[in-house]
Order: C-alpha cells, then sequence, then structure tokens
C-alpha cells in the first residue's frame, strides 16, 4: 500500500537509478584500481631481477604482448615499464597500469630506469621509427618485434 495511486513516487524512481549509476560506477572504478595495484605488486616483487622492457604500441596487440609477457614462463624474466604509442590520446594515460608515453618526449622515455629492449607490437610500425628512437635514447637497446604466425599440423 503506498500513498501514490499509480505506485511508487517519481523522486523515489530517480534516487534509485542515480544510486544504481554510483554503484556501477564505484564498481567499475574498484576494478580499474585493484588492477593498478595488482600490477605495482608483481612489478615490485620482480623489479630487480628482470629485464626492462618498453612495448611499442599502446593498443590491442600492445595489450595482448604484455599480458603474454605477464603469463608465458618464456618471458617471465622481463618486466614491462611503459608503453609508448603515436597516439596523442592515449600518451599520459595508464594501460593495465603502467605508463604510456609519448615517442617525441624523449625526456620521459631515458628517464625510464632499466630499459634495456623494446619490443614492437604490431606491423604498423615501421623498424626506422623505432630504430631512430633507440638512437635517440642513446642506450644499447635491443629492439624486437611480435610475430604472430600460423602454422598447420600434420596429422
Amino acid at each position: 500500500i503506498t500513498r501514490f495511486e499509480g505506485g511508487h513516487s517519481r523522486g523515489a524512481i530517480l534516487i534509485f537509478g542515480a544510486f544504481y549509476f554510483l554503484s556501477l560506477l564505484a564498481t567499475r572504478y574498484s576494478f580499474s584500481l585493484l588492477d593498478d595495484i595488482l600490477v605495482k605488486f608483481r612489478q615490485a616483487k620482480h623489479k630487480n631481477n628482470k629485464l626492462g622492457v618498453i612495448i611499442y604500441g599502446a593498443g590491442r596487440a600492445g595489450r595482448l604482448l604484455y599480458d603474454q609477457s605477464t603469463t608465458l614462463s618464456e618471458l617471465d624474466q622481463y618486466n614491462v615499464i611503459a608503453f609508448i604509442d603515436d597516439s596523442e590520446g592515449k600518451t599520459g594515460t595508464r594501460h593495465a597500469g603502467i605508463p604510456v608515453l609519448s615517442k617525441d618526449n624523449i625526456s620521459k622515455i631515458t628517464g625510464v630506469e632499466g630499459c634495456q629492449e623494446i619490443w614492437i607490437s604490431t606491423a604498423k610500425v615501421a623498424d626506422s621509427k623505432v630504430i631512430d628512437l633507440a638512437r635517440k635514447i642513446g642506450k644499447n637497446i635491443r629492439i624486437r618485434r611480435l610475430y604472430i604466425d600460423m602454422t598447420e599440423i600434420d596429422y
């Protein structure tokens, strides 16, 4: 029994909707925050005995390469410390809890300690771009490119 003939008041529905929306935002933010905390914990745990890697490309391929580096035992000796991306919209953000840097901001890239390798995550990035970047950084850096290969299995 309500004091309104048609059911609940409009105010109660609006308050419930606002509460639901804020709860949804809080839940999504908490997952993002938890992911950042876990990434920092993993990096701090293995920081001293791993080789530092910067991934060139912060799109889907970069995320795939990062995910594989954290799950495959063959890549266990590497620690992704930053992403580099040509897209201005991605620079300055975080990708999987790791900073995305601009290739034009050499001072920030050279300030990243422990970088021994640059991994190119996509075929869209020309080798010459990454070689120029490695020369600008001025360190002896190994450059590697991700290739995805499909092989047929004979049976």
